[in-house]
């Protein structure tokens, strides 16, 4: 089986069939558009991209996978730019902005009373799948969606061709319709009001 090699600027390299970055994706990308072009002449199969390895890796599993998957250390804004930069679909573009928000909402320091009661109580709306959850409960897969819309006409996903009860293809996470700033606030507030034990001691 033909291999091609892409080597990354850390000179770590990712070795991978050719035939399987080809089929990553349906979608015209940086990476299959490279390994197919008949005027590179190349007399070998390696390719050097100056771009981190796992910012790379991290691209190249998300698509095998039809999941945003981010590699240990890999910054969302890298990731973003890079992905943008190699027109990988839209769809996975879209992940990363909204776990680049998520991750922003939940930067929330110096808050720990209000934050874990907001985490272990308060019951968010998913803006991807309509979903309830939980902030403690938000995991990697818990949001499943489809790329594109239900077909009334085939009765199927036009972007995997599954009924409505198959499986969805996409994972991620959940990304919350509520702005959680503002419900973090709301709390805090809400808290500042309720004295503490030594206050209702004293009175």
């Amino acid at each position: 089986m033909e291999a091609i090699q892409i080597t990354c600027r850390d000179n770590r390299s990712i070795i991978i069939p050719k035939d399987e970055l080809i089929r990553i994706c349906d979608d015209e990308w940086f990476l299959k558009i490279m390994i197919e072009a008949d005027y590179l002449k190349k007399e070998n199969e390696n390719y050097n991209v100056w771009e981190d390895y796992d910012v790379v890796m991290s691209i190249l599993e998300s698509l095998r996978y039809n999941s945003l998957i981010v590699l240990k250390n890999v910054s969302l804004d890298y990731l973003l730019k890079l992905a943008e930069k190699w027109c990988v679909p839209e769809w996975l573009i879209q992940l990363v902005k909204e776990r680049i928000e998520s991750e922003k909402q939940c930067k929330l320091v110096n808050k720990p009373f209000a934050l874990k009661f907001l985490e272990e109580n308060v019951l968010f709306t998913c803006k991807i799948c309509g979903t309830g959850f939980k902030l403690y409960e938000n995991t990697k897969t818990s949001c499943k969606s489809h790329k594109s819309s239900f077909s009334s006409i085939s009765q199927k996903f036009d972007c995997c061709g599954k009924d409505e009860n198959g499986s969805c293809c996409v994972e991620g996470y959940h990304v919350p319709l509520e702005d959680i700033r503002y419900k973090l606030k709301e709390y805090e507030e809400i808290l500042e009001d309720i004295p503490d034990d030594e206050d209702s001691d004293d009175d």
